[in-house]
């Protein structure tokens, strides 16, 4: 039989499947689900379509982080609530398969990491209290101080110039399984009877924190220069091709201007996250209007043989947004409308 510290030994050695490796076989079983369907192998039964089977994966490894929370004892951490919050919400608001990957990727890695930090942060607090228990340390009046680290064969050391702990005390945290999964050394300062945590961070964990931070601050900029047009969007989305109607060529040039401004309020209306007409994205101060014979939008001529106008959303609502339009006795345009799986708008450049 084995004994006590070789088992504990045993045990420290043991960090399950790395979470960073669950992210990517999950991204790859999107990608895969995806190629699948498009191929035809096979078909979900039922009438779960590519982008709900996927945010079900997604939701199963969110679940998967959570019970991760609760083994490691930080569930109830509020970093890590709210990294979990942000993942599912980011889960929610994909509108493709590609994005619930990159929801995975990005905020997956983000959950990990900060799984890990609160862990590593939790850990330190715990050897603090142990050396805060030592009879020892109880009665010691003067400054002192502890580090626990360890060396280069992974063996716990701990330092303690004063002989402040006791043996019992020092072999119990040289055994600990919370110091073997210490990623820095701890400082604990002992003063009037009390241990406090001098560094409650690792400069690793401070570095991945403000690492982090930065990435999240990225995410946000992009996702305003996106809906903003200031930045490229792919989702699901409408691609109209627009002629002129049967017997509508001579008034074309004097209606032209407003039918398109007409299409484009519809398609805001139902919830489009962007459009792009003739190659050119719209933001809030683009202009469109008919000049003679020619569109201008951003005040650039676009093609109209056909005119192609390009929308963001749910394809199917952008879709019947524009119905009331076709039948209008006024309109001077005909739509061919294709609704697709995933449109990609180019970002808005300025003139010069």
């Amino acid at each position: 039989m084995k004994d006590k510290r070789e088992t504990q030994k045993e045990r420290g050695k043991y960090t399950g499947f790395p979470l960073v490796l669950w992210i990517l076989a999950v991204v790859l079983i999107l990608n895969g689900i995806v190629l699948y369907r498009s191929l035809q192998v096979w078909e979900f039964e039922g009438r779960l379509d590519d982008v709900e089977a996927s945010r079900l994966g997604a939701y199963s490894l969110a679940d998967f982080f959570g019970q991760q929370a609760s083994r490691r004892g930080v569930e109830k951490n509020q970093a890590v609530r709210d990294s979990l919050a942000r993942l599912r919400y980011e889960i929610a608001q994909a509108a493709t398969v590609q994005e619930v990957g990159a929801a995975l990727s990005r905020h997956g890695i983000a959950v990990e990491s900060v799984l890990a930090r609160e862990e590593e942060e939790q850990n330190r607090q715990k050897l603090a209290e142990m050396i805060s228990q030592d009879p020892q340390a109880a009665r010691q009046e003067d400054i002192a101080i502890i580090t626990v680290g360890k060396d280069d064969a992974g063996n716990v050391v701990v330092e303690d110039p004063g002989k402040v702990l006791t043996a019992d005390t020092r072999e119990k945290i040289e055994q600990d399984r919370r110091a073997r999964q210490l990623t820095g050394i701890l400082t604990v300062q002992v003063s009037k009877g009390r241990a406090a945590v001098v560094t409650s961070r690792s400069l690793e964990g401070e570095l991945e924190s403000l690492r982090q931070e930065n990435e999240q601050i990225k995410t946000e900029l992009r996702q305003v220069q996106q809906v903003g047009g200031y930045a490229p969007l792919t989702g699901a989305g409408l691609i109209i091709r627009a002629v002129a109607a049967e017997g509508q060529e001579e008034q074309l040039a004097n209606t032209l201007g407003y039918d398109v401004r007409d299409i484009i309020n519809e398609l805001f209306a139902a919830g489009a996250s962007g459009v792009e007409i003739g190659g050119q994205r719209l933001i809030t101060t683009s202009s469109v209007r008919s000049v003679a014979d020619r569109l201008l939008v951003n005040q650039q001529p676009v093609d109209l043989r056909p005119l192609v106008i390009k929308a963001v959303g749910d394809s199917q609502v952008l879709a019947s947004s524009l119905d009331l339009l076709l039948n209008a006795p006024f309109f001077s345009l005909d739509l061919d409308l294709e609704e697709k799986d995933s449109v990609t708008l180019v970002a808005y450049k300025p003139r010069g």
